[in-house]
């Protein structure tokens, strides 16, 4: 079983969401306060099945740049869902390329990295 675990505030409010899941499977949430559906439309439980919470999305996306360069694929994507909202995260490789970081040479992937907003956004 894993579980991701998350307190931040938005607006004032304190939140608090709790994933679980078993063998790369949603099992269950903890949302608190819970949301109103009048409010943020639900993500249905089928829509969360396949998707990763957002620490385990950047394992995934990692891996998933690995075998993108040795297959030699441009783009991939993933889905995340944070236990309010559902997003499928698009990358986009670029290529490998060298970059400055404190004054030394740096080899790094650059990968282009857009988000579709897939279910549970509000219209604001």
């Amino acid at each position: 079983h894993v579980t991701y675990e998350t307190n931040y505030q938005t607006k004032k409010k304190k939140r608090y969401v709790e994933l679980r899941y078993a063998d790369g499977r949603f099992l269950s949430e903890k949302l608190v306060p819970p949301e109103n559906p009048a409010k943020r439309p639900p993500v249905p439980v089928e829509q969360k099945q396949s998707a990763s919470d957002p620490l385990s999305a950047l394992i995934r996306a990692r891996a998933a740049l690995i075998d993108a360069l040795k297959s030699g694929m441009k783009t991939f994507s993933l889905p995340v869902y944070d236990g309010r909202r559902l997003t499928q995260v698009d990358f986009t490789v670029v290529g490998k390329k060298t970059i400055r970081m404190d004054g030394k040479k740096v080899p790094v992937v650059e990968v282009i990295v857009r988000r579709q907003l897939l279910a549970g956004f509000t219209a604001s």
